[in-house]
């Protein structure tokens, strides 16, 4: 009697320990839940393409049942899926969650691309080639700190300005290695190039705009300096001959990078048709340690037009040799245009 009145003392005690974690469980996911869907209510440029009630509905209901936030994030990526959304993410546990709509995988991606960031040739690059100034930026994992990015601008600042004292006929800038991470710093650099003035927009879910610009040494987004060169040694550089490379994975702060000089004279883009990542994204700290890139914005050139994808002036696929570049086809017809504007 006394093992049968014990065992019942401890089923209740499992299950009311039960019940408590439940409530806490439920507790910690329902701040989550409406933290998450209060971001994405407010700012999340697709909004009008998916049920958002429904999707907190079955939110809500999945609370009781989960024992960490990663078992939400199917339901956002099919949220994200069912809104063609192919750029906000998740990150849980160093675990990226985005949609399935849009990606590219490695497989998709051609070989002498991969074998290039595998090999480590991803990295910032100035030097003078056949007289000409080539530049390759590749992505960018920058922080967001304002001294971080005005050391990591001023140090490739300096570079081209060593480019610039060798008097190049032209200017390359290699974007095909990148493929995103912080734009500021990448635009810093050449700043010089890009030229005072309007770059680029955001246009949000309700048309309303803010520019960015390059004025002085700052590089800002609408009247907000994000960061900005300590010293230049270049003049105004925005009507020097340019040309830009792209490629399939060149997308996000790569993109904007080109849209940044794509309305400049004398510019002229070679390759391939960019990734199409064209959405300002919003970092979003959330409970429970979790960090939402949420696009809250499309983008527009200088001319106020939107743009989903860059697409080169002459298409070309193959003949990329990065570590070779005067074997590059791509780099050898750059020159061949600076120099003959054929």
């Amino acid at each position: 009697m006394r093992f049968r009145k014990f065992t019942i003392i401890s089923i209740l005690f499992a299950l009311f320990a039960s019940a408590q974690a439940q409530e806490k469980g439920g507790r910690i996911y329902t701040e989550f839940i409406d933290s998450t869907f209060s971001m994405i209510q407010d700012q999340w440029l697709y909004i009008e393409k998916v049920d958002i009630e429904a999707y907190r509905r079955k939110a809500d209901s999945l609370k009781k049942h989960i024992e960490s936030t990663e078992e939400l994030m199917p339901l956002f990526q099919q949220m994200f899926d069912e809104a063609q959304d192919n750029h906000s993410f998740f990150w849980v546990n160093n675990k990226k969650y985005s949609s399935h709509f849009g990606q590219l995988s490695e497989d998709d991606i051609r070989k002498p691309l991969m074998d290039a960031l595998e090999n480590g040739e991803g990295i910032y690059k100035a030097e003078i080639i056949d007289n000409i100034g080539y530049l390759r930026i590749p992505q960018d994992n920058t922080s967001d700190n304002p001294k971080a990015m005005q050391s990591h601008a001023q140090n490739f600042h300096q570079q081209i300005c060593e480019i610039y004292e060798q008097n190049p006929e032209g200017w390359i800038i290699d974007l095909r290695l990148n493929t995103g991470g912080n734009m500021y710093p990448m635009i810093s650099s050449i700043s010089a190039i890009v030229g005072e003035g309007d770059f680029a927009y955001q246009v949000d879910r309700n048309g309303n705009k803010t520019n960015w610009s390059i004025k002085g040494l700052a590089v800002m987004q609408g009247k907000d300096t994000i960061t900005s060169l300590i010293k230049t040694c270049l003049p105004d550089l925005s009507i020097e001959r340019l040309v830009v490379l792209t490629s399939q994975m060149t997308g996000s702060s790569g993109e904007i990078t080109a849209l940044a000089v794509s309305k400049r004279p004398n510019t002229y883009f070679i390759g391939e048709q960019t990734a199409g990542f064209m959405t300002s994204n919003e970092l979003i700290r959330l409970p429970q340690e979790v960090f939402l890139l949420l696009a809250h914005a499309h983008e527009a050139n200088s001319d106020g037009e939107l743009v989903n994808k860059i697409t080169p002036d002459l298409e070309m696929i193959e003949g990329d040799s990065f570590s070779n570049l005067l074997e590059d086809t791509k780099v050898q017809k750059a020159i061949s245009w600076l120099k003959n504007r054929d």
